[in-house]
């Protein structure tokens, strides 16, 4: 599988399982993760990891703060006592 930016890895990930662009989400923290989220078709989340706001001017569909935020992102807010 070619290397990132292609989006090869990407499209055969959603293939093996069973996804579709809609539903299909790329998590990372750099510029060559929005870029191959890009050029596959599909939504990005970067995380800014060291609360350097980096990620904020990449041009992501979602940037978070934390990987803590991601669950709150894919699942929305918690419905019940559970914290996440």
């Amino acid at each position: 599988v070619p290397r990132k930016p292609d989006p090869a890895g990407a499209e055969e990930l959603m293939r093996l399982c069973g996804g579709d662009k809609r539903n299909t989400l790329l998590v990372g923290s750099s510029r060559v993760d929005r870029n191959t989220a890009r050029n596959a078709g599909i939504r990005c989340a970067l995380i800014d990891h060291d609360g350097s706001k980096a990620a904020h001017g990449m041009g992501a569909d979602y940037v978070l703060d934390g990987i803590a935020a991601l669950p709150v992102l894919v699942f929305g807010p918690p419905s019940g006592g559970f914290v996440i």
